[in-house]
Parts: C-alpha cells; sequence; structure tokens
C-alpha cells in the first residue's frame, strides 16, 4: 500500500487535472492508478447512441468517482444526460416523405393550393426534427483561465433557466480548482 500511494503521489505531480475527459467513452478498461494520478475534481464522459455495448460502464463510472477528488467529485456524461421522450418513433418514414416532397412540390403549379399544401407538409415535416445530440445531453464547459464552468442543458427548462451549472473556484490563490456543492453536510 505504501508503495501504491507513493506511485500516485509522484505521478499526480505530472498527472494531475481539475477537469478530465475520460477515455473511450466510459469503457471499462481503464487504469485506476491512472485515474488516481488524474485525481479530477470534475470528469466529462461523451458516449454516442445505438451501440451494442455499454458506455458508460457502470464500474467506470464508480471508479471515476472513487478516484476523483472532493467529498462530491463531478461526472457529467452525454448518456446520461440526455434523457427526453422520444419524438421520432421511425425516422426512415419521416426521411422518405421528405424525399418524396422534394420531387412533388417543383411539379405542381406555381401558386396553386395544391403546390402551398405540399410546402406545408413540408415544413412541418422539417420542423418536426427536434431530435438532435445538440438539442439534449450537452455538456459544456468554460473557464477564465483560473475559475471553471460546467454546465449541463436541462431536458425542459425550469423557467428562464435552461442550464444546470456547476462552478469550479481555486483553493486560496494558486490552490488547485473545488466544487463547492451547495448540498455538502
Amino acid at each position: 500500500m505504501e508503495a501504491y500511494e507513493a506511485l500516485v503521489t509522484a505521478a499526480r505531480r505530472v498527472f494531475q487535472v481539475d477537469v478530465a475527459k475520460a477515455c473511450h467513452h466510459g469503457a471499462a478498461d481503464l487504469s485506476t492508478k491512472f485515474l488516481a494520478a488524474l485525481n479530477p475534481v470534475a470528469t466529462v464522459i461523451s458516449s454516442g447512441d445505438d451501440e451494442p455495448h455499454s458506455h458508460p460502464r457502470a464500474d467506470a463510472l464508480g471508479a471515476t468517482g472513487l478516484h476523483s477528488r472532493g467529498t462530491r467529485p463531478l461526472i457529467f456524461s452525454t448518456e446520461l444526460a440526455r434523457s427526453h421522450r422520444d419524438v421520432m418513433k421511425r425516422p426512415e418514414v419521416l426521411r422518405n416523405r421528405l424525399k418524396e416532397l422534394r420531387a412533388e412540390i417543383p411539379l405542381a403549379p406555381e401558386g396553386s393550393a395544391l403546390r402551398k399544401r405540399l410546402i406545408r407538409e413540408f415544413d412541418k415535416a422539417v420542423d418536426g426534427l427536434e431530435r438532435s445530440v445538440a438539442v439534449y445531453g450537452t455538456i459544456q464547459l468554460r473557464s477564465d483561465g483560473h475559475r471553471v464552468v460546467l454546465a449541463q442543458k436541462l431536458e425542459r427548462p425550469r423557467g428562464s433557466t435552461k442550464w444546470d451549472l456547476y462552478r469550479l473556484e481555486p483553493q486560496g490563490t494558486q490552490g488547485p480548482l473545488r466544487h463547492l456543492s451547495t448540498y455538502e453536510d
């Protein structure tokens, strides 16, 4: 145990960070020694949709939290943050209808009721294309070089608030950043 602590302490002089970007979308094939050396106060995990594996992995999330600093380390995950109601059950049907409309509109006489109806249908279908990774699961990081703000887009705005904000402030004048939770015990 003493050798492990000495290794981690020496590694932190080189590798310690305030905010880490997780490798490989939160896969389980990670080094806990490396995580301990990073010792972040916040970690961002970016992962995609519709994959044959579970990312971020539960054990990777646990290891990230365990080897992060503070009593409430922050773990942001685009996969976990993107909960929403599924607006588009069969996107291929919409895609095919848009292609049909794109072909039909130029064939309808200019100014005709048919052409106007086709354009309205096309516009309505395009307006229905709300499902986008840019809409949900968004995580933003901003820094002035001394402080950091991490923001996670809310599923639904809360009044005029669209983001859940977390501030990281330095300890003292030059210390590492820390997250001061309003929920601290």
